[in-house]
C-alpha cells in the first residue's frame, strides 16, 4: 500500500484515517509519502516543499519503487478502505480502479455524500512494475513540472491518448463495503 498525503489535512482526522486504513490492511505493507515526517508505514519517504497534481505523481512513483510487492495499491489520506478492497488482483497490464466509493462533502451541512463514476487515483491497484513503467514513461516525455499538460496529468490508464504515452488497459472492480472518500472545500494537491 502506497499512501500519499499532502499533510494539510487537520491531525485528528489524518490519525483517524491512517488508525483504520492499518485495520483494512492487516499484514499488507503500507509505505507512506509525505510533505512532512510521518511516523507511518514500514517507510516513510518525505518531499517537502509545495504541493502540485506533478509532484503527487513523481512522490507516489518514488513510493511504488520502494515497494517490494507484486501488486501496489494506491492509498490517500482522505479515504477509508476495507479489507475487501485490498483482495482485489488485476488482470495482467491492467490498471484496476475501485469505483465503488463513496464521497462525502465535508464543507457542506449537513455532510452529504455522492456516488460518481470517476476513477480516482485513491482507488487504483496495479502491478507495481506497470506503474513504474507507466509513470516513468510520463516524466521523460514532461521532465519540467513548470511545463506540462495538467489537465491530462492523471491517472494511469486513463489519459494516455491526450498525453502521447503508451495505452494501457483497465478494468474496475466494486468493493463491499465501498470506498469513503471524505471531500474537502481544498484540493489537497493542487
Amino acid at each position: 500500500i502506497i499512501y500519499i498525503t499532502a499533510n494539510r489535512l487537520t491531525d485528528t482526522f489524518a490519525k483517524n484515517i491512517r488508525k483504520e486504513l492499518v485495520k483494512a490492511a492487516g499484514d499488507i505493507p503500507i509505505i507512506s509519502v509525505s510533505k512532512k515526517p510521518l511516523k507511518f508505514g514500514v517507510k516513510n519517504l518525505v518531499f517537502p516543499g509545495k504541493a502540485s497534481i506533478y509532484k503527487e505523481y513523481k512522490e507516489t512513483l518514488a513510493g511504488v519503487k520502494e515497494a517490494k510487492t507484486k501488486y501496489v495499491a494506491i492509498c490517500e489520506d482522505d479515504s477509508l478502505y476495507t479489507p475487501n478492497h485490498f483482495e482485489h488482483i488485476p488482470a495482467p497490464g491492467s490498471f484496476d480502479f475501485n469505483i465503488g466509493c463513496w464521497g462525502i462533502y465535508t464543507w457542506i451541512r449537513p455532510a452529504i455524500y455522492n456516488l460518481k463514476y470517476r476513477r480516482n487515483h485513491n482507488e487504483l491497484i496495479c502491478e507495481r512494475d506497470l506503474y513504474i513503467s507507466a509513470m516513468e514513461e510520463r516524466f521523460k516525455k514532461y521532465p519540467d513540472e513548470n511545463n506540462y499538460p495538467n489537465r491530462y496529468f492523471g491517472e494511469p490508464g486513463r489519459y494516455e491518448n491526450p498525453l502521447g504515452v503508451s495505452q494501457h488497459a483497465t478494468g474496475e472492480f466494486i468493493s463491499q463495503p465501498p470506498i469513503i472518500r471524505f471531500s474537502h472545500d481544498q484540493d489537497c494537491y493542487g
